[in-house]
């Protein structure tokens, strides 16, 4: 297992309570401070911002993967944001990039992501980091 892993952290653009932001700071910030990698939505709005700001703040990095209907609400300091072409390629992305998937609370379209993250894992098509942006990437930020 690499020493540096990427995260795929699938959770809510939504503001929420702090019994929900507070334990997903802590959890970011672990894993800023173990320097692996957010692979996320790559929205700065709600519990996506909480996340994203806390591994920053812990030293890891972002790796954002938007829509290109959603790019007005986009993080712009990342290391790198990817914009797919509608939401079936976002969720392909974020999985062909992530070593490991995490879902923390969200909103209705979470319920998905967990079955196909795992089955695509039981039949090893997410076993390797995909290097096939195919949409806009641009790097901007550390």
């Amino acid at each position: 297992m690499p020493s540096s892993l990427n995260v795929c952290v699938v959770l809510s653009a939504a503001d929420l309570d702090e019994r929900y932001t507070q334990p997903a700071r802590e959890f970011a910030e672990l894993l800023g401070r173990a320097g692996h990698t957010l692979v996320w939505g790559g929205s700065d709005a709600g519990l996506m911002k909480v996340v994203a700001d806390g591994v920053r703040e812990g030293g890891g990095s972002l790796v954002g993967v938007s829509v290109d209907f959603l790019r007005a609400f986009a993080r712009d300091e990342v290391n790198e944001m990817v914009i797919a072409a509608d939401l079936a390629e976002r969720k392909a992305m974020l999985l062909a990039r992530a070593d490991a998937v995490v879902v923390m609370v969200g909103g209705s379209g979470r319920s998905t992501r967990p079955p196909t993250s795992w089955n695509c894992a039981s039949i090893g098509t997410t076993t390797s980091r995909s290097s096939s942006s195919t949409r806009t990437a641009s790097t901007t930020g550390s």
